[in-house]
């Protein structure tokens, strides 16, 4: 990887921290629902980042998902971490919290870039193209 795309994906992982964070971390904890409550730019700010990596950055397909992806839990861990500081009963269920912004987060960042969700694509089907025992090639379609 270039020192390029090492800048781009930092600031892919910035620009999504912050745009899911700041307006995130001021909601009250009893109005936070989560993953309804990270929809909004931010994701698309996420999925932009992810696509700015790969494209201006060379960054790697992977390593542009899971950078940029990575954002979102960072934002949801460092609201468990302030909030638990100041009352450590507040955040009980805060690995559901976290699993629940990662599953958000990588499902947006893929879908999002568009170039790199049709490299994927080929790369699933040759990669799970196969040959039968009556030597007939099957491919998905």
């Amino acid at each position: 990887m270039n020192k390029s795309a090492r800048y781009w994906l930092a600031g892919a992982f910035l620009a999504g921290f912050l745009a899911i964070g700041v307006p995130y971390w001021p909601i009250p904890y009893n109005k936070v629902s989560l993953p309804n409550t990270l929809y909004g730019t931010g994701l698309v700010v996420v999925g932009v980042a992810a696509a700015a990596a790969r494209a201006f950055g060379k960054a790697h397909f992977l390593a542009a998902v899971f950078v940029a992806g990575a954002a979102i839990p960072a934002a949801v861990i460092a609201r468990v971490a302030v909030e638990t500081s100041r009352d450590p009963t507040s955040h009980n269920l805060w690995p559901l919290e976290v699993i629940i912004g990662s599953k958000s987060s990588f499902i947006h960042s893929v879908i999002t870039d568009e170039s790199s969700w049709k490299k994927l694509n080929k790369f699933l089907r040759s990669s799970l193209s196969f040959k039968c025992s009556h030597a007939t090639k099957i491919r998905l379609r």
